[in-house]
């Protein structure tokens, strides 16, 4: 049974794959990408992947405290790999919608 991480790796790199084979791919993929332009580019990649009409992507910490938004309970979050720490672990952000 493979890990999360390695399940959201994996399909990180497949989306990389189909954007750079489909012409309208890659033209979604920068639509998506202009508007959560603050996210390197594997985050950009993964946000696509799971929720390609994503306008303004948080984690919950910010949602909660910085923007006084709550995150309804049971609320799907899109995976991202975080590579901050000493071992890469998947973190999650929300959408705005």
């Amino acid at each position: 049974m493979a890990s999360k991480l390695q399940l959201v790796a994996e399909f990180g790199r497949q989306k990389v794959t189909e954007l750079s084979s489909v012409r309208g791919n890659w033209q979604q993929y920068l639509k998506t990408a202009s508007r959560i332009y603050k996210y390197p580019f594997w985050d950009q990649v993964l946000i696509y992947a799971q929720r390609p009409d994503a306008t303004a992507c948080a984690s919950m910490d910010i949602w909660n405290r910085r923007m006084g938004r709550w995150i309804n309970r049971g609320a799907n979050g899109i995976a991202l790999i975080d590579n901050n720490s000493p071992t890469p672990k998947v973190r999650y952000v929300f959408d705005i919608s």
